[in-house]
């Protein structure tokens, strides 16, 4: 524990600088991107003052346009995330009174402190209503810090939080071609259809199970890395 507490000082740097390299897009965007910088800057806003940095997808949608929203999306600077009751990294309110809600929020955990973190330089466009295209030839970068040297520590946790996303997403596929399965033996009823289908209902929750271990390794990483860019603070 101490070894790695003595290197938590080091972890930021480069895992910020990758992750808001990503995020440039969204400052400076494409004239053909499908949306502003105004538009970007406003979902963040919005995710940040909401109670659980989320926001119902057709509120954002009805403000920003509909185009705009989706191509946010495609280009990984927004996220959105459908009710599921495995996931526990979202307040369940945030999905409306009867979790029927498809919200909007950042692509990960490191993405949200990001925002956080330099909110006032994601919300300018919203002030300016424009972002020079010169504006800051080292953008890409976010502000140095005096003291961060590169570290294995952090990194390594955000290679196991992707992992184990890539494995819930795999998880998920899955549990939508057994669906579909199910839905098709119901429906056609054929010879010993019921033990088929009792088969793959097993299938199913074996794969939900899974899905929920999945997602719970997942938070713990999350929570782990929170933990090691607070005491990087």
């Amino acid at each position: 524990m101490i070894i790695i507490c003595a290197l938590l000082p080091a972890a930021l740097t480069q895992l910020t600088k990758d992750v808001w390299l990503t995020m440039k897009p969204g400052r400076l965007p494409a004239p053909d991107a499908g949306y502003t910088a105004t538009d970007y800057a406003t979902a963040v806003k919005d995710i940040l003052d909401s109670d659980h940095n989320a926001v119902e997808d057709v509120g954002l949608a009805e403000k920003l346009g509909k185009q705009s929203l989706d191509a946010m999306v495609q280009a990984n600077l927004l996220a959105l995330r459908p009710y599921s009751s495995w996931a526990a990294d979202i307040d369940d309110a945030a999905f409306g009174p009867d979790q029927c809600f498809t919200v909007v929020t950042a692509p990960t955990t490191l993405h949200l402190y990001l925002m956080k973190r330099h909110r006032s330089m994601l919300l300018k466009p919203l002030d300016t209503q424009q972002v020079p295209a010169q504006a800051n030839p080292d953008s890409s970068t976010p502000p140095s810090r005096s003291s961060s040297p590169t570290s294995d520590a952090l990194k390594a946790v955000a290679d196991e939080i992707r992992g184990a996303q890539g494995k819930i997403e795999d998880v998920e596929r899955q549990m939508q071609q057994v669906s579909s399965k199910i839905s098709a033996i119901r429906e056609a009823k054929g010879e010993g259809w019921q033990d088929e289908l009792a088969y793959w209902q097993q299938k199913e929750h074996q794969l939900a199970e899974k899905e929920r271990q999945l997602r719970d390794d997942k938070k713990l990483l999350q929570e782990k890395q929170l933990l090691l860019m607070k005491r990087e603070e």
